[in-house]
C-alpha cells in the first residue's frame, strides 16, 4: 500500500497502516500519524530500520518494540532502558530522545530516520588484540574432542664401550608406555598414567608405575579437579610436594592459556566513520582493525610486564588520521578485578623408599592450599595455608601498583613440633618505564628473610641456609643497539661464621650482522676477589642451523656445537655434535633424531677423554625408539610419540589411490594418511585453537573435496579427528534437452534426491546449449527442476563406485502417457 505523507511517497504495509494514533497537541487538534517501518543510520550509516510515527515531514515518536530491536548493540544498555521506559503505551515520544542528547529526525528527501548521538550514549564495544583469541565461554564454533585415547611406547637402549664389564652390565634397556583415555563418554574426564622397565635396575627390574590420576576440567570455570597421584602449583613459599589424593585448582596457565588475567588497563574511543585503526605498542606496529562507527573499548592487550606505550592511528575512508596517545602497565603478579586463582589438596605424602617405583606415607596426610583475588586492577591479595599432623605454615600476600612501580609482598610462619615456630617474609619492587627507546628499562629488587627454625611442608627439620638475601637486577638499551644487564646479590647465611655471599655481574648482548655477541663478567667477594669471564658467540646457518662458540674464565672451559634443530614434518632429521675442553679432559657429543610417519628414532654417543693418562677414554651410546597408538572417533592409527593432545585425519574410502598430505610446513607436512592408516599430528596443545589443512597427493580427476581445513580444539590429552574426503566428492557435467528435443538453456536449476535420502539441494545454471555443471554429489538417483520453466524435471544417475568427474551426456524430459 502507497500513502503520501507531506508531499512524499511513503510505502506502507497493511498491518503499518492499522497502527494510528491521535495524540492530542498544544493546540488541542490531533495530528494524523502514521506508523511506517523506515531505514535508520546512525552517524550517515544505516544499520537497521525503525517503525516510526511521522505526522506530515516530521517524525512525532518511535514505536518501542522497534527501538528495542534496533538499538541493542548500538546503545548503551542503560540508555535503552530508560528511553523504552518513558514509552506512552507503545509510542515512545521523540522529547525522550532529546532528552538523552541523541539527535533524531525524520529526512524526508531520502525517506530515512537519521540518529546522531554523544559518545557516552554508545554502546561500548570489546576488541582484544591478542592472537588466535578461544571464547572459553563458548567453544560451540570449534571442532572438539569426542571419545579418543593414546599409548605411547617408548624403547631406549644403552651401551657402554667398557670391555672390563660384563655383556649384561654393558647394556641397559628401558621400556616406557605411558597414555591416557576418555571415560564415560566425556571427552573431559580423563584418565592418565604409565609404566616403565628398567633392566639397569637388575633383580629389582620388575614393571613400576608412574603418575596415574583421574582429571576433570571445568572449562568455562578454568577448574580442575584430580584425583590420584595429584600434582599442583604453590606460592611463593610453598613447596608442593607430591600427594596421593584429590586436587581442586583454579589453572588459567593451563585451561584457558590464551586468555589474559593480568590487568593492562583499557582505552575506549569512537569511530564515527568506517575506519582503519593502527595500534602500536612501545613503536612496534601490533594489527590493523577495520571497524565500523561505534565506541570501543580496546584492552586485552599482549603487553610486556612493565609500562608500555601504546598508540592509536585512526584513518577514515578520505584519508584524514587522528592519533591517540596512552599509557598501560602490567605485571604478572597481578589479577585483573573480579579474576580469582586457587589450589585446594589433600592426600598422602609420598615417602623415600628405595628410589624404584613410587610409594606412599598413609601415616602422613598433608593439606595445601592458596587463594589470590583481584580486589582491584590495582591491588591483589591472597592467602596460603599448609599442615600435616605435625607441622603447619600459613601465609598472605599483596601485589599493588604504585605510580613509583609495583611492590609485591609475601609473609608465612611455619609451626614444626619439636622445632617451633618460624618466620619467613620478601618484598619486591618492581619499575619499568620507557627513556627515548621502544624496549623498557626494568628494574628489580627482592629482600628476602627467614628464621633459621623455617620449616617447608613435609621437612622434618630446618634446612634454611640463608637468613637474609637482598638481590637487585638493572637491564636497559645501551648504545649503539646493545642490551645491558647489571645484578647484584647480597646473602647472609645462618651461621655467623660463614662469610657473606656477594656477587656482582654484567651482561652485554649485541648483533653483529648474522652473529649475537653476549659478555658477561662476575665478581664474587671472596679472598682472592677473581672476576670471572664467559663470553659466548652464535650465528645461524641457514634457517634450521646454529653454530655456537663458548669460553668459560672461571672453570677454563671451551665449548663449540653445531645443531639443527627439527620442524616437526615426516622424513625430517635434526641433530647436532658438540665440542668440550675443560680441565679434567675433552668431550665430544653427537645426537641425530629422525622423524618417520609412525615413528621416531633418535641416536646419542658420547666420547670423553680424560686429561689423567691413566684413566682410559669413555664412551656411551643411547638408542631411542618411539611410536604411538592413537583412537579418535571410531578410528585407530599409528604415529610418533604423543605429547599432550594429537589431531587424526582419516582418508575416505573414495581416496584409497591418493596420500592425504596434513599441515604443510616449508620443508613437508607433519603426517600423511595412508594405507597403514590415518595420520596423526602428535604433537598438539590442549586447550589452544589449532588450525589443520589437508590435501590430496593425486585424487581422481575432478574430484570434490569438500572441506579441507579444521579448526580444532582439543581438551587435555584429547584427540580430533576429520575425514578427507567424502562419497560427496562427484562433479556431474550434463546437457538438459526438453521433450520435443530443445536445449533448456539460460536456466537456474535445482538438483534433489529422488530416492528419498538426506541430501542438501544443489542449485546449477545451464547455458545457452543445456549444459551444467553440479559439485558435491555422490552415487544415488537425483532429479534436476526447472522453475523457471513451469516445473520441468529431468531424472539422471550416478552409479555406485563413480569418483572425480563423471559426464552425464545427454539427459532429457520424459512425460508420462
Amino acid at each position: 500500500m502507497i500513502l503520501l505523507a507531506g508531499g512524499y511517497i511513503l510505502p506502507v504495509n497493511a498491518a503499518a497502516t492499522q497502527q494510528k494514533q491521535e495524540p492530542v497537541t498544544a493546540q488541542g487538534t490531533q495530528p494524523n500519524v502514521i506508523y511506517i517501518n523506515l531505514p535508520a543510520s546512525i552517524d550517515g550509516t544505516i544499520v537497521g530500520s525503525l517503525n516510526a510515527g511521522v505526522t506530515g515531514t516530521a517524525l512525532y515518536s518511535i514505536d518501542k518494540q522497534s527501538w528495542t530491536d534496533f538499538a541493542t548493540g548500538h546503545f548503551n544498555a542503560d540508555v535503552i532502558e530508560r528511553i523504552a521506559a518513558s514509552a506512552d503505551e507503545q509510542a515512545i515520544p521523540v522529547d525522550a530522545f532529546i532528552e538523552e542528547f541523541i539527535d533524531i529526525f525524520f529526512d524526508p528527501a531520502t525517506l530515512e530516520i537519521k540518529i546522531e548521538l554523544a559518545d557516552s550514549r554508545r554502546q561500548t564495544q570489546e576488541l582484544s588484540l591478542r592472537p588466535n583469541i578461544v571464547d572459553y565461554d563458548n567453544l560451540s564454533g570449534y571442532d572438539l574432542p569426542e571419545r579418543s585415547a593414546y599409548l605411547n611406547v617408548n624403547v631406549q637402549e644403552e651401551y657402554r664401550w667398557d670391555d672390563s664389564l660384563e655383556d649384561d652390565q654393558r647394556r641397559a634397556t628401558l621400556l616406557n608406555v605411558d597414555g591416557a583415555v576418555q571415560l564415560f563418554g566425556n571427552p573431559r574426564v580423563v584418565l592418565e598414567g604409565g609404566a616403565y622397565q628398567d633392566s639397569a635396575f637388575g633383580s629389582s627390574a620388575d614393571w613400576q608405575r608412574t603418575e596415574v590420576r583421574l582429571l576433570h576440567d571445568d572449562v568455562e570455570r578454568a577448574v580442575r579437579y584430580s584425583m590420584g597421584d595429584i600434582f599442583y602449583r604453590g606460592t611463593e613459599f610453598q613447596v608442593a610436594p607430591p600427594l596421593l589424593g584429590f586436587s581442586i585448582e583454579r589453572a588459567y596457565s593451563d585451561i584457558q592459556p590464551l586468555k589474559n588475567i593480568t590487568p593492562t588497563g583499557s582505552r575506549s574511543f569512537t569511530v564515527n566513520q568506517r575506519s582503519i585503526v593502527e595500534v602500536y605498542i612501545n613503536g612496534l606496529f601490533q594489527n590493523a582493525l577495520r571497524l565500523p562507527p561505534g565506541r570501543y573499548d580496546l584492552n586485552d592487550f599482549a603487553v610486556n610486564a612493565g609500562v608500555n606505550e601504546v598508540a592509536l592511528l585512526i584513518t577514515d575512508p578520505s584519508g584524514d588520521q587522528r592519533r591517540i596517545e596512552f599509557s598501560l602497565f602490567s605485571d604478572p603478579t597481578l589479577l585483573k578485578k573480579g579474576v580469582s586463582e586457587f589450589s585446594f589438596n589433600a592426600g598422602y605424602q609420598r615417602g623415600l623408599g628405595d628410589g624404584i617405583g613410587i610409594e606412599y606415607d598413609y601415616d602422613a596426610p598433608a593439606f595445601s592450599s592458596f587463594y589470590r583475588y583481584g580486589l582491584t586492577d590495582y591491588l591483589t591479595l591472597g592467602a596460603s595455608y599448609q599442615a600435616s599432623e605435625i607441622q603447619q605454615i600459613s601465609g598472605a600476600e599483596l601485589s599493588v601498583i604504585t605510580p613509583a612501580g609495583i611492590l609485591a609482598g609475601n609473609v608465612s610462619s611455619s609451626h614444626l613440633e619439636g622445632i617451633g615456630r618460624g618466620n619467613a617474609s620478601s618484598l619486591r619492587w618492581s619499575y619499568d618505564f620507557l627513556i627515548g627507546s621502544s624496549r623498557p628499562h626494568e628494574l628489580d629488587l627482592v629482600a628476602v628473610a627467614r628464621d633459621e627454625q623455617y620449616t617447608y611442608l613435609g621437612q622434618l627439620t630446618p634446612s634454611t641456609q640463608y637468613k637474609t638475601e637482598l638481590r637487585a637486577r638493572y637491564s636497559a638499551p645501551g648504545p649503539f643497539g646493545s642490551y645491558l644487564t647489571a645484578s647484584a646479590r647480597h646473602a647472609e647465611t645462618i651461621f655467623e661464621e660463614d662469610p657473606r655471599e656477594e656477587v656482582y655481574s654484567f651482561d652485554i648482548t649485541r648483533r653483529f650482522g648474522p652473529f649475537n655477541l653476549s659478555l658477561r663478567l662476575e665478581q664474587e667477594v671472596t679472598e682472592s676477589e677473581e672476576v670471572r669471564g664467559l663470553i659466548r658467540i652464535s650465528a645461524p646457518l641457514g634457517q634450521r642451523q646454529l653454530a655456537t662458540a663458548q669460553w668459560d674464565s672461571f672453570d677454563d672451559i671451551g665449548e663449540l656445537t653445531f645443531g639443527r634443530f627439527s620442524d616437526g614434518t615426516v622424513g625430517d632429521l635434526s641433530g647436532g655434535l658438540a665440542l668440550r675442553s675443560d680441565i679434567d679432559g675433552y668431550q665430544g657429543d653427537l645426537g641425530a633424531l629422525y622423524l618417520g610417519n609412525r615413528f621416531q628414532l633418535g641416536l646419542d654417543h658420547r666420547y670423553t677423554e680424560f686429561a689423567d693418562a691413566d684413566q682410559p677414554a669413555a664412551q656411551f651410546s643411547t638408542v631411542r625408539l618411539g611410536s604411538s597408538l592413537a583412537y579418535a572417533d571410531g578410528t585407530v592409527g599409528m604415529g610418533r610419540p604423543i605429547n599432550d593432545s594429537f589431531i587424526m585425519v582419516r582418508r575416505h574410502e573414495t581416496l584409497d589411490g591418493s596420500r592425504i598430505l596434513v599441515d604443510e610446513r616449508q620443508d613437508g607436512h607433519v603426517a600423511i594418511a595412508d594405507n597403514f592408516g590415518p595420520a596423526v599430528v602428535p604433537t598438539v596443545n590442549s586447550y589452544v585453537l589449532r588450525r589443520i589443512r589437508w590435501e590430496p597427493e593425486s585424487p581422481p580427476y575432478g574430484y570434490d573435496m569438500g572441506n579441507i581445513e579444521g579448526n580444532a580444539f582439543p581438551y587435555y590429552r584429547s584427540g580430533v579427528a576429520y575425514t578427507a574426503g567424502s562419497e560427496a566428492s562427484i562433479t556431474v557435467i550434463g546437457e538438459v534437452l526438453d521433450s520435443r528435443g530443445d536445449a533448456v538453456g539460460m536456466k537456474v536449476g535445482r538438483i534433489t534426491a529422488a530416492d528419498e535420502r538426506e541430501f542438501e539441494p544443489v542449485t546449477t545454471f545451464t547455458n545457452g546449449r543445456g549444459r551444467f555443471v553440479a559439485q558435491g554429489l555422490s552415487p544415488g538417483k537425483y532429479r534436476i527442476v526447472f522453475p523457471d520453466r513451469q516445473g520441468l524435471s529431468v531424472l539422471f544417475t550416478i552409479e555406485e563406485g563413480a569418483a572425480g568427474i563423471v559426464e552425464l551426456g545427454v539427459i532429457k524430459e520424459r512425460i508420462s502417457l
